[in-house]
């Protein structure tokens, strides 16, 4: 019997994406990019592993899953059966392993490839993406891995990488994580449409991103640190004045002693998405102090580097 397994590694908003277009297919108000992002030795990511089996069951982490968000993901279950024309059973297991935040982009993104290359579906990446997103909003990040983008044309959605892993190796990043209760994805997306300047905001994500590609185009790393960090404030300023703070007292005293010392000469930066983390990202030819900066919160933290594309394999039972 064959079993498949697949791995991706959990993303990061470059670019925020905040707001459905359609809450049933998880798609995005305006455009958006993102980092797919692991551990140095890629211990922090989700694996998934599909067999057949008598009857339909999936099991996350151990439990039965039972989230609201989990009517997506069997949503993509019976899509890519009816695909395949695939009329039996599937057991699936799925693992977070160690994953700070973008548990969903991740745990999205393997389980449309492991479900691809059990059932033979011969989707592509640009297919897989779209199917993925059925299970999270950002599912793209993980399934494309390095940079990627979200790009809303003419009413068209185009997701594609704009820079590999090896292309942005050069990149160095601390995740730090706090103890705290993170918002939830869905309460964000759906508070933050109804904040006054919404369209306003939606507007200058656009122009980021305009600013972003030149970026990449120029190999400007440093470039697109800064537009992560700054949309990264425009994001956040939008989601506390509609009730949906994610950064706390003390995230905000570890992002406010980056931003020090960069005006002290180091050229680092910060970023925040819906989880209690902060990440600190600079280029590694500042990465010891970097970590001289990081170790001096006196706070657990993990040492993290741009992950590849979702991947898979098979094994025969």
């Amino acid at each position: 019997m064959e079993r498949i397994e697949a791995t991706a590694f959990p993303g990061l908003p470059v670019v925020f994406a905040e707001g459905y277009r359609s809450v049933e297919d998880r798609t995005s108000l305006h455009s958006h990019a993102s980092f797919a992002l692991t551990s140095i030795d890629e211990e922090i990511r989700t694996e998934t592993s599909i067999q057949q089996s008598v009857s339909d069951s999936f099991t996350l982490d151990g439990k039965t899953l039972i989230d609201s968000r989990s009517g997506g993901i069997f949503r993509l279950i019976d899509e890519m059966k009816s695909l395949a024309g695939y009329g039996g059973g599937l057991e699936i297991t799925s693992e977070n392993r160690g994953i700070l935040s973008g548990s969903s982009d991740s745990g999205a993104a393997a389980l449309a490839l492991a479900l691809n290359d059990f059932l033979e579906a011969g989707l592509d990446r640009k297919s897989l993406c779209q199917k993925a997103r059925l299970a999270s909003e950002t599912a793209y990040r993980s399934v494309l891995g390095g940079l990627s983008i979200y790009e809303i044309s003419g009413g068209n959605v185009s997701e594609y990488q704009l820079m590999s892993e090896k292309e942005l190796r050069d990149l160095a990043c601390f995740a730090i994580p706090f103890d705290t209760q993170r918002q939830k994805a869905d309460v964000i997306h759906q508070a933050v449409v109804k904040h006054p300047k919404y369209l306003e905001n939606a507007k200058i994500a656009e122009e980021n991103l305009v600013q972003l590609k030149n970026c990449v185009d120029d190999k400007d790393l440093e470039g697109i640190l800064s537009i992560m960090e700054s949309d990264a404030k425009r994001a956040h300023k939008m989601f506390g004045e509609v009730g949906c703070n994610v950064i706390t007292p003390m995230m905000r005293e570890a992002c406010v002693r980056v931003e020090k010392a960069r005006e002290d000469g180091l050229n680092v930066f910060w970023n925040v998405a819906g989880a209690s983390v902060v990440y600190v990202f600079s280029l590694n030819d500042y990465g010891e102090e970097v970590f001289k900066l990081v170790a001096g919160f006196n706070m657990k933290h993990v040492q993290m580097k741009v992950a590849s594309p979702a991947l898979s394999k098979s094994f025969l039972k």
